[in-house]
């Protein structure tokens, strides 16, 4: 078996396992809270998600810069990894002391939100996942990932053991203990003899390089989550803590339930950025391009219309959710959405021109306010919230398929059937209209069979794909 394959398939079958506890964890989290306390715990995850990305990039452009230029064990390699380390921390430290200031004063605008005294311990946790994922992308890009698949599994094992012991209130105060402190043992692990070079110190040539990499970054990023994210935030803000918890509730399972599929291309992103840079050759970087959407877009719309056939047996466990399937479906088909851009998205990071992609999102996120506030203005059911970020995540397909034509080719061009194939495009409207219509199963069959129809080439090449690295030929078999 190909070695390189071989750890994918070894380091996916671990997220497999923790997106399994951590999906068994979403579910009964939010059984045990009910929909009222679960709204409020979604409260903290969205303030946890918003405070997140005070690294200004840094993990973002420390992942950049070591995968496409640096010389290993290079003197400048050095200088990067601990500049983006000492600034990520510093940034972390004064976030907390922001926040505690905040709630040490009692700032009004805090107190009027439920749950609002859970917020230091939020902000430490962010600030302590920050930390991590810059270490997390350091040892991805030195192709390390054993403490990765520890650090991801203890923090899944431990938020998932919290749950037997505690229930109601305490089940948040305990949930907040358990994530921060798996997060102080995972970077003791990862600070524990790093196979790299690592100080307290800032280089202010590498510092000024990693921010004008990481801001935009930070920028494109954050508006392409906010593409998903401002939905809930709409609904937070407009609608009752109850409505919150639903929704969210279908967004955390939509984002879990994809997590499996996205971590092969978190794997091989730094593979796929090295193949489509400026350094390389436009039919190149074309023919990677072609075959990373091929496969990506593929196994996503797949998986998307497995998990929606799997709906009701989670719904018969939590009937209390029922009314969050619709909602579900339609951000299940968001993400099958924004899978047809990745490839675009990976060019435009490996060519550094992500200041035009951050334009392109917030462009988008943009689009999903106004029609997310007006349908919050008439009170409409918040499955048309996910209805608006469908319709955001379209035009940011539309957008970011344009830009990348024009990176390749050097001219503007509009190609409907080349950004969004008119199956993929058919099979997401009929699944839309089946939900809305109240007609899911005559238009789901008709989706899937139209998108399967049209994407023959596609299914084969991502069945080949897979057979040929689960059984290589031995070498000199065929001659």
């Amino acid at each position: 078996m190909d070695l390189r394959f071989n750890t994918v398939i070894l380091f996916t079958a671990n997220r497999y396992v923790c997106y399994a506890m951590l999906f068994l964890r979403g579910v009964m989290i939010a059984k045990f809270l009910g929909p009222y306390l679960y709204g409020v715990w979604s409260f903290l995850t969205l303030v946890q998600q918003y405070l997140g990305y005070t690294g200004l990039g840094l993990n973002f452009a420390a992942n950049v810069e070591l995968s496409t230029g640096l010389e290993p064990d290079s003197a400048e390699r050095r200088k990067v990894i601990s500049s983006s380390f000492t600034l990520t921390v510093l940034i972390s430290l004064a976030v907390c002391l922001v926040m505690f200031l905040l709630q040490l004063f009692e700032v009004p605008f805090l107190a009027s939100y439920p749950g609002n005294e859970y917020l230091l311990p939020v902000t430490v946790i962010a600030g302590l996942t920050n930390v991590q994922q810059l270490l997390v992308n350091v040892y991805r890009c030195y192709g390390k990932l054993a403490k990765i698949v520890f650090s991801e599994l203890s923090l899944a094992v431990l938020t998932l053991l919290i749950l037997f012991f505690f229930r109601d209130k305490a089940l948040i105060s305990a949930s907040l203990v358990a994530m921060i402190l798996a997060l102080v043992a995972n970077l003791a692990v990862f600070l524990y003899r790093p196979p790299f070079p690592i100080g307290i110190s800032v280089n202010g040539a590498a510092s000024k390089r990693l921010l004008a990499i990481g801001i935009p970054l930070l920028v494109y990023n954050f508006s392409f989550i906010l593409i998903t994210l401002i939905g809930r935030t709409i609904v937070g803000m407009y609608y009752p803590i109850e409505a919150m918890g639903i929704y969210s509730f279908a967004n955390v399972i939509s984002g879990t339930a994809m997590l499996a599929v996205e971590s092969v291309a978190w794997i091989v992103f730094p593979t796929i950025l090295s193949r489509i840079h400026e350094g390389v050759d436009n039919e190149t970087a074309t023919s990677t391009l072609s075959t990373v959407r091929d496969l990506y877009a593929t196994s996503v719309f797949v998986t998307v219309f497995m998990i929606i056939l799997c709906l009701p047996v989670l719904f018969h466990f939590l009937p209390s959710y029922r009314k969050a399937q619709e909602t579900l479906n339609i951000l299940l088909l968001s993400q099958a959405v924004l899978s047809i851009s990745f490839g675009y998205n990976c060019l435009a990071i490996a060519r550094k021109k992500q200041v035009m992609i951050s334009a392109i999102s917030l462009f988008s996120v943009f689009a999903i306010s106004c029609m997310s506030f007006i349908v919050a203005r008439l009170g409409l059911d918040i499955k048309y919230i996910a209805v608006c970020v469908l319709a955001g995540t379209v035009i940011f397909n539309l957008l970011q398929g344009v830009f990348g034509y024009y990176l390749l080719n050097g001219v503007w061009q509009f190609d409907l059937g080349r950004i969004f194939p008119a199956s993929n495009l058919a099979a997401v409207v009929l699944l839309l209209l089946g939900g809305l219509l109240d007609y899911p199963a005559l238009m789901y069959l008709l989706g899937i069979s139209i998108f399967a129809a049209g994407n023959l080439r596609q299914l084969k090449g991502l069945y080949q794909f897979c057979a040929a690295r689960w059984n290589p030929q031995p070498e000199g078999a065929a001659s």
